[in-house]
């Protein structure tokens, strides 16, 4: 068995052995429970997460909606169980503002890293210069505040890993989401 630290909270990693008396504990590190599809179900869903013996769930604030801020400022105040992220996806890269920008930086002492940051060229909804400029930024926020990046790269491994070179970044990166 080893243990680790995940934000705040310590977390146990055991090995699945069979008549060993220890209980697997998960971590969902990547998970949207702002959408306003679990409207009414959040708490059910922790609860739920609980009981399945997860020992943390890491939901994405987005820094470009204020209903995402506010429900995942009260999430993290409803449970222990629940962390999060904060950061501005590439989706949206075209809408990023200066006040996008002050929002991650806020949120950010409440948050266990940054992002959902960085590339998505298969969609492209946002331009692809817009795009690089927003990850550049955010990088370089995580890089300020020593926080890890979690990073979006769809069709876009290899700009991605450029970037994060060029930022001088050397903190720990999650590829929660790339084609190869």
């Amino acid at each position: 068995m080893r243990r680790g630290v995940l934000g705040t909270a310590p977390v146990v990693y055991a090995r699945c052995v069979p008549g060993s008396g220890e209980r697997m504990r998960y971590l969902d590190f990547h998970c949207h429970l702002d959408d306003e599809r679990y409207d009414g179900a959040r708490e059910r869903i922790v609860d739920g997460c609980v009981a399945a013996g997860f020992a943390k769930i890491v939901t994405v604030a987005d820094a470009y909606a204020e209903r995402s801020l506010r429900l995942t400022e009260e999430l993290l105040a409803g449970s222990s169980l629940v962390a999060c992220v904060v950061g501005a996806h590439p989706h949206k890269a075209s809408a990023y503002t200066p006040a996008v920008e002050r929002a991650i930086e806020g949120f950010a002492a409440k948050a266990i890293g940054i992002g959902e940051a960085g590339l998505d060229f298969h969609y492209n909804f946002s331009p692809p210069e817009d795009q690089r400029r927003v990850f550049a930024r955010q990088i370089a926020i995580a890089k300020e505040l020593g926080k890890p990046l979690i990073v979006h790269s769809r069709e876009a491994e290899r700009d991605a890993l450029a970037l994060i070179d060029e930022g001088g970044f050397e903190g720990p990166v999650v590829f929660h989401c790339f084609t190869g």
